[in-house]
């Protein structure tokens, strides 16, 4: 790993494994920020509640398959070999538009800023719309 920085995490809670699963949500530290570990699944059911209530969900929102391959790569590809790759693995009918895809990708970041700042105790002027 040279020329990367590592990431400290620091548990606040003792995690109580319960038939051979792990309690969550399980409040970490990392980096000096106060977060909250929560299974993939509560994690999209919080994002598509958070997403509900702020108005009219995208195509790659309406389609679960397409939300999570898109998500797992969103932070590694640029958006144009994503779309591309959505387009091999889906199919053309379930590819969303570049405009789109750029929308979706400036709302998760958008996202990520506000809790990052909400962590730190400050308020993000840009936060999610």
């Amino acid at each position: 790993m040279s020329g990367e920085a590592a990431i400290e995490l620091t548990m606040q809670a003792v995690a109580i494994p319960v038939s051979g699963r792990l309690l969550l949500p399980l409040r970490v530290q990392v980096q000096g920020i106060e977060a909250v570990l929560v299974s993939a699944d509560a994690y999209d059911a919080l994002f598509q509640a958070a997403r509900k209530s702020v108005g009219t969900r995208s195509r790659i929102e309406r389609d679960p398959e397409v939300q999570r391959f898109v998500d797992e790569r969103l932070s590694t590809h640029e958006l144009t070999v994503l779309r591309d790759e959505i387009a091999k693995q889906f199919g053309s009918e379930r590819t969303p538009s570049s405009s789109g895809l750029n929308r979706y990708a400036v709302a998760r970041r958008r996202l990520a800023e506000a809790v990052t700042m909400r962590a730190k105790g400050r308020r993000n002027s840009r936060g999610p719309r």
